[in-house]
C-alpha cells in the first residue's frame, strides 16, 4: 500500500513550516524531498534517499543518502543510529498512512497524491 508517492506537511516550532514528498518504489527504496518555509520568508530544500520496509505494525525506514541545495548525494554514517527510524503504524489505507515515531511519539500523517504531484513553492503563512 505504501508504494507510491506520499505528502505530508507539519509544523516546526519557532521555525515555520516543512512539507515532503515521499516516494517509496516496491524494491524497498525511497527518496524523500523536505521543503522548509521559515516564518522570516526563507526557503530550505533537502532530499534523502534510502530504504523502507513495514514488519506488522511497524514502518522503519533508513536513510542512505542526503542531498542537500548543493544538488550532490552525500552518503550517511550507516554506524551512525540517528539515520535510522521506526515507526508505529496508526493507521494504513490506500489514501491515509498516520504513523508515530517509535522514541519521539511525534505522530505524522501522509496523504497519498498522483505520480505529477508536487511541492508548493510558496508558503501559506498569511
Amino acid at each position: 500500500m505504501l508504494v507510491g508517492k506520499w505528502f505530508g506537511e507539519t509544523d516546526i516550532a519557532g521555525v515555520g513550516k516543512q512539507k515532503w514528498i515521499v516516494e517509496r518504489y516496491p524494491n524497498g527504496t525511497y527518496q524523500t524531498h523536505y521543503r522548509v518555509f521559515t516564518e522570516d520568508g526563507h526557503i530550505k530544500d533537502t532530499v534523502e534517499a534510502g530504504h523502507w520496509g513495514v514488519s506488522g505494525l511497524v514502518y522503519f525506514s533508513v536513510n542512505r543518502a542526503t542531498r542537500p541545495i548543493d544538488g550532490r548525494f552525500r552518503d550517511t554514517d550507516p554506524a551512525d543510529p540517528k539515520f535510522y527510524d521506526a515507526y508505529e503504524v496508526i493507521e494504513l489505507t490506500n489514501h491515509v498512512f498516520r504513523y508515530k515515531h517509535a522514541e519521539t511519539s511525534d505522530q505524522f500523517e501522509m496523504k497519498k497524491v498522483d505520480d505529477d504531484f508536487e511541492l508548493p513553492r510558496r508558503s501559506d503563512f498569511n
